[in-house]
């Protein structure tokens, strides 16, 4: 009889325990509603500095003080910057152009989640253009998306066929080595670092000077008039601040004295002199499709050393400024008559120069010119001169193994309307050392 009652007693307690819970939650969930209601009427009476009927809105520096004051108490914590050691470091390096921005624009404003306190444009002499922003984001943001458009000025603004769209959340967790989104993003650690932090972001007023200058772009850009347009967006995709930054590149002209700068190259191949099973020997050179339409050949000549490569002088004036200039090789196997290899190197040489690929016949045939042409080897632009050179093949330039026969090896050199400002053939032979032919090995 006493265990029945002690059962029931410990039944009920144990439901009045769960009655005074559940009492407890519902009434923790009315108040939290009736609060979260009584702050967004409050939020809604100050979102705006005015009545509308025109007369000021106190509720709007009530709101303002409250929030400052609850971030200065509750949010005290340092926002955690951004962790990104693979950002692009930029130097000052002379460029052969200068970039100024003429204005910035503030875009698509007035902003429905956010309130634009300043956008201005401060034009310095002999300096970048600065980009006076202010700006209160009154929600906090878990998610914001960041765009860049980039146009160019014909007779009117084309766009670019690059458009970044990144969530700046995960990629501030997450960067990727897309190379676009890490420049952008190391333009902004340049500039704006305060701003670099991990999420949540929002809640707060942003105060930032932003600009831009000729580091911040490629080693060569096209001469002309630029339009960039940037937008920040929420999870809702509604701008929170969008801007238009106007800004021209001209050409800085040449003078007299500055040389030309050499290609920096640090993955090349470096030909060493280990013994071969076979020797190469070139017959001739001889200078193709002359004469030329866009250049002068003043000297072909080839020079046949005993015991020695052969040696390729050549002499071309070249009177045009080149920005565009090919380059194409092709290699053929003499059985009955020269039959074509399939492989068929065609290179852009100055973008090439700019960024360089790994592929390996490209990055052979460049080897290759650094060795015996290396005075040749610099960025765009190229022409506008006289060039003397002195060219040769030997071993070295060869890989391990190199089935015996005659090669006819043809060159060319061709301007941005595919007219050919200097080609050539060489005749070389590759004879075996006493070893059985083998597959080839690079």
């Amino acid at each position: 009889m006493a265990d029945n009652l002690a059962h029931k007693v410990l039944m009920y307690a144990l439901l009045f325990f769960f009655v005074v819970v559940v009492v407890f939650f519902c009434y923790a969930m009315i108040l939290h509603t009736e609060q979260s209601q009584i702050w967004s009427t409050i939020k809604d009476r100050g979102a705006s500095r005015t009545m509308p009927n025109g007369t000021t809105n106190y509720w709007y520096y009530i709101v303002r003080a409250f929030i400052v004051w609850f971030s200065i108490v509750h949010c005290s914590q340092e926002p955690v910057p951004v962790y990104y050691p693979n950002r692009i470091v930029f130097t000052n390096d002379t460029k052969s152009f200068t970039v100024r921005v003429t204005r910035f624009i503030c875009a698509e404003t007035p902003y429905e989640v956010s309130e634009l306190l300043q956008c201005k444009t401060v034009l310095r002499r002999n300096k970048p253009t600065f980009f006076n922003i202010s700006l209160h984001v009154p929600k906090v943001l878990n998610k914001i998306f960041f765009q860049v458009k980039t146009y160019y000025r014909l007779n009117d603004y084309q766009e670019f066929p690059i458009n970044v769209v990144v969530e700046v959340c995960a990629y501030f967790r997450n960067p990727s080595e897309d190379i676009f989104s890490r420049h952008l993003l190391s333009i902004m650690f340049e500039t704006v670092p305060h701003l670099i932090h991990y999420c949540p972001h929002g809640n707060k007023t942003y105060t930032a000077v932003y600009w831009l200058e000729d580091k911040f772009f490629p080693k060569s850009m096209p001469a002309g008039d630029y339009r960039q347009d940037v937008w920040f967006r929420n999870e809702q995709n509604k701008t929170m601040f969008a801007y238009q930054a106007y800004f021209s590149v001209r050409r800085m002209a040449v003078q007299c004295n500055q040389g030309p700068v050499p290609v920096y190259y640090p993955n090349r191949i470096v030909f060493t002199n280990e013994t071969k099973s076979f020797t190469v020997r070139v017959t001739r050179f001889i200078c193709a499709e002359t004469p030329y339409e866009t250049s002068e050949l003043l000297n072909c000549k080839t020079v046949l050393r005993r015991n020695r490569p052969t040696f390729f002088n050549v002499t071309v004036r070249i009177p045009e400024v080149l920005n565009t200039l090919y380059f194409q090789m092709k290699t053929f196997y003499r059985l009955n008559d020269y039959q074509e290899f399939p492989v068929n190197v065609i290179v852009e040489i100055c973008a090439y120069f700019r960024n360089p690929s790994e592929e390996i016949f490209s990055r052979h045939v460049m080897s290759v010119m650094l060795e015996t042409l290396p005075h040749m080897v610099h960025y765009c632009p190229h022409g506008n001169k006289t060039y003397n050179a002195v060219y040769w093949l030997e071993d070295k330039f060869f890989p391990k193994s190199v089935p015996a026969g005659d090669y006819r090896q043809d060159v060319w050199f061709r301007n941005g309307q595919n007219k050919t400002i200097f080609a050539y053939q060489a005749y070389f032979s590759v004879r075996r050392m006493g070893v059985l032919p083998s597959l080839i090995e690079w």
